[in-house]
């Protein structure tokens, strides 16, 4: 049984520096919300808006419903306030490029703006991996990482920057 790759500090912020420069603002969300969250690409690909309930200006958990959750069981997990405003600029560019944004819609969607496949997901933290560390990690990996740590693994000083300019 292959063992699970578990991030360090500066490989997780090589990983996020990494896709935030050569990947669009969707993919560094999703390698964020799996570090931050331990969600699986199955729960992920779930996600809807109403979510980041009970307000998403205001929000301090992520709210995982009984359908998308393991053992069919409602689930809140904290957010940070640093993944709290990649989260808000998310939905800021989600709307800017046309995406629904309404709580019924789903957090991640495909280039044209259905479900996102847990197939592309994996694809996501795959080619991620690969291009900071030069091997690809599955999105196991980075949720093995979140589960490893019982403190945020970034730190509080550690600016993560949002996309000056919208894709």
């Amino acid at each position: 049984m292959r063992r699970p790759k578990i991030l360090t500090i500066d490989e997780e912020l090589r990983l996020l520096d990494w896709t935030h420069r050569n990947r669009n603002f969707r993919d560094f969300c999703v390698v964020l919300t799996i570090l931050r969250t331990g969600l699986s690409v199955a729960e992920l690909r779930e996600l809807r808006v109403a979510d980041l309930k009970p307000s998403v200006e205001t929000f301090t958990h992520l709210h995982i419903g009984a359908k998308v959750g393991h053992e069919n069981k409602r689930t809140s997990i904290p957010v940070t306030k640093e993944f709290q405003g990649q989260l808000k600029a998310f939905l800021r560019w989600k709307h800017h490029r046309g995406e629904a944004v309404t709580p019924n819609s789903y957090l991640f969607v495909s280039a044209r703006f259905t479900q996102v496949s847990v197939r592309h997901l994996q694809r996501i933290v795959r080619e991620s991996t690969l291009g900071a560390f030069g091997t690809p990690y599955r999105p196991s990996d980075l949720r093995m990482t979140f589960e490893a740590c019982t403190v945020p693994q970034i730190p509080a000083d550690t600016q993560l920057r949002t996309p000056l300019e919208m894709d």
